[in-house]
């Protein structure tokens, strides 16, 4: 899923069914998937949207399974010093991010 600015750049990567999150629920949707990985914490609304037998992987601990917990790292290349965390929160808050912004922490 994705907002309406970015479902072109989900194509780009390959996905099969790019969703507008801000048009459409995908727990609602008719289609159910063998797998949804959930980057946000919805794990309630990654269960409504996988099939029976299918897997959910999430960045939160699963409240029941089948969830596979992981957790974020990153090698980035370009993290933000953590004297500019108050700047990289106000980024996000833009929506405007693409991916992930990390905080590196150590000065």
């Amino acid at each position: 899923t994705a907002s309406t600015g970015k479902l072109q750049l989900l194509r780009d990567l390959g996905v099969d069914l790019p969703i507008d999150y801000t048009k459409e629920n995908f727990e609602d949707l008719p289609e159910k998937y063998d797998l949804v990985y959930d980057a946000v914490g919805q794990g309630d609304r990654a269960f409504k949207a996988v099939k029976e037998g299918g897997k959910v992987v999430t960045i939160v601990p699963p409240g029941h399974p089948p969830a596979i917990f992981f957790v974020l790292t990153s090698k980035g290349s370009t993290p933000v010093p953590f004297s500019q965390v108050i700047e990289a929160i106000s980024y996000l808050e833009t929506s405007r991010a693409t991916g992930k912004v990390v905080i590196y922490p150590i000065p």
